[in-house]
């Protein structure tokens, strides 16, 4: 189990850990309010047992993978061949669904950005992935960390022709260096869906907050002025006879129960 504090334990090295009964909504709102921290995505998706699910983030970049010349032909044109991949953040997951309310997860979390570095021609990539299988109980929260990332960048700013004078130059040039440190985290929470009742209720809940988050939005105070004029969601109503379904604390799990990650 992690601490009260769960911002205080990230180290280097892979962390595992998960929240029982927690709140994974409480727990972003939680980083966002920590300066240090950026959340990069926060997808949701719904599989069944035994099915894996795959959601992406991102986006499609050509990486040139050939290129030649007609023989013998001056005047021919350059042939240039291209692949595509996909750069971004990427999640694969497996559940498998066992007695006693329990999750067998495997998780595939890929973040893939675009580098900034010049020592190739082509396009070059940053990587961080991790790959686990973990057992888990229904809505219980798994924390993953510890993709530690150190970038060393360093700038030389001069004056013209005076900062290349050997001796001398080092009077009108300076040179600074930065250090950047990135600790990748990744927080899922697994929900097992047993009926329709609990499907629909799911899909309310998450309807009614993003129709939350665009009345935030459009809040005359709110920062984002280019986001008030979007269209707002209209209320979802209940259909008569509707009612909220309860749970025990202990399920037996039928077969062709779905499982929803967030």
């Amino acid at each position: 189990m992690l601490p009260d504090n769960p911002l205080s334990t990230i180290g280097r090295g892979l962390t595992l850990g998960y929240f029982r009964n927690g709140s994974l909504r409480a727990l972003v709102r939680a980083l966002e309010l920590n300066q240090d921290n950026n959340i990069l995505s926060t997808p949701s998706v719904v599989t069944l047992d035994n099915q894996e699910a795959e959601i992406l983030v991102g986006s499609n970049v050509p990486f040139i993978t050939g290129q030649s010349t007609g023989a013998g032909s001056p005047t021919s044109d350059p042939f240039t061949t291209i692949e595509r991949q996909d750069i971004g953040i990427t999640l694969k997951v497996t559940p498998q669904i066992n007695q006693g309310d329990a999750i067998t997860l495997d998780i595939l979390q890929t973040v893939e950005t675009l580098s900034d570095s010049q020592i190739a021609e082509d396009v070059v990539t940053d990587k961080r992935s991790v790959h686990t299988t973990v057992l888990l109980k229904d809505n219980d929260i798994l924390v993953l960390g510890g993709l530690m990332q150190d970038q060393r960048t360093e700038s030389v700013q001069k004056v013209p022709l005076l900062g290349d004078i050997p001796l001398l130059g080092a009077l009108f040039r300076s040179t600074s260096e930065v250090v950047e440190k990135k600790n990748l985290m990744v927080f899922v929470r697994t929900r097992i869906l047993t009926d329709f009742d609990d499907a629909e209720q799911e899909t309310r809940d998450r309807y009614n907050r993003v129709r939350d988050t665009q009345q935030q939005v459009r809040d005359p105070d709110h920062d984002r002025k280019q986001l008030k004029s979007s269209p707002l969601l209209p209320p979802l109503e209940e259909p008569a006879g509707f009612a909220r379904s309860t749970r025990a604390a202990t399920l037996s799990v039928p077969a062709g129960s779905v499982v929803r990650l967030r």
